[in-house]
Parts: C-alpha cells; structure tokens; sequence
C-alpha cells in the first residue's frame, strides 16, 4: 500500500480500495488487502492490471464516476464521433470522445465547448446511412440517446454527425 500511495502521490497511510481487471471493462473488488497478491488472485500473471482508489472519499451522486467500477462501465460506453460542419462539404471535421449515454444536451454542451460557442446556437443532423452526408435535423429536444443517434453505424465505422452553427 505504501508504494501506491507514494506513486498517488497520497500521504503513505492513505487507505486504498484495489480492484483487478479480470477482463476489459470488467473488474472486481480484491477484498483481502493483507494477504499476498498471488494468494488474492486465481492466476496471477504479467500484464495482470491492478487499479486502486482511496477508501477514505466519499463522492455523491452529483460525481459523474464516483468509483473504479463506474469508470471501467463508462469506458465501454465510449466513442470517438466525427463532427463536420454541414455547410461546408470539405469539412473534415474534429472528433470528440463521447458516451453513448449522453444526451443531446449533454452532445451539445461538448461540441459548443469544443466550438466556442453557445450549445443552443448548434443544429445536429444525423448521417445518412446509404452515403456520406447530411440526413434530417435532429429536434432539440431529441429524447433519445447518442447511441440512438449512431443506431445505423457499423461497429469499427467512423461515426459522425453533421453540425449548423445557426
């Protein structure tokens, strides 16, 4: 425990939690801290990923992660989408990181900070799944999700949405 807190940066008595990753986005709570760690794990290997967060934090609800598990089921949520603007057909556009959770406020306010600009001054338009290029507008009070959104895409295609700055 000593040498994670010092690599934390945490004080040397900082009480920690240890997970292991069993699988990708998959971990589980290592509960017996005191014995060895080839004791606590059923195959102990190279490359076996241990993550650790402080026990003494209490983070509420308002906490979009408050925990290792949260963390590792957001990463499987995650996204990269390519924004091109639709006025301009040679647009490559930039690509952010998302959640497929989001929804279209949440898409908004990080495409605006990414623009500089004011999220209720952005139009989407979904991509038209036979070719490349703008389908119809999305509502602003679209209800559903960023995943809906991407429903028609492929697993290893590009995602994008067009954008209007209006």
């Amino acid at each position: 425990m000593p040498i994670l807190n010092k690599k934390a940066g945490y004080p040397l008595d900082t009480p920690l939690e240890l997970y292991e990753e069993v699988k990708p986005n998959m971990v589980e709570r290592i509960e017996d801290l005191e014995a060895p760690l080839n004791k606590v794990l059923d195959e102990l290997m190279d490359g076996d990923i241990i993550v650790f967060q402080r026990a003494d934090l209490t983070l509420g609800p308002e906490c979009e992660l408050p925990n290792v598990k949260e963390y590792f089921k957001d990463l499987l949520f995650r996204v990269e989408v390519t924004f091109c603007d639709k006025t301009n057909p040679t647009d490559p556009g930039f690509i952010i990181e998302l959640s497929l959770k989001m929804n279209y406020e949440q898409i908004a306010q990080a495409v605006a900070t990414r623009l500089g600009t004011d999220p209720y001054l952005i139009q989407f338009f979904k991509n038209q799944s036979y070719r490349d290029g703008p389908a119809g507008p999305l509502r602003c009070n679209y209800d559903g999700t960023l995943k809906d959104i991407l429903v028609y895409y492929k697993p290893r295609q590009p995602k994008k949405i067009y954008y209007q700055q209006v």
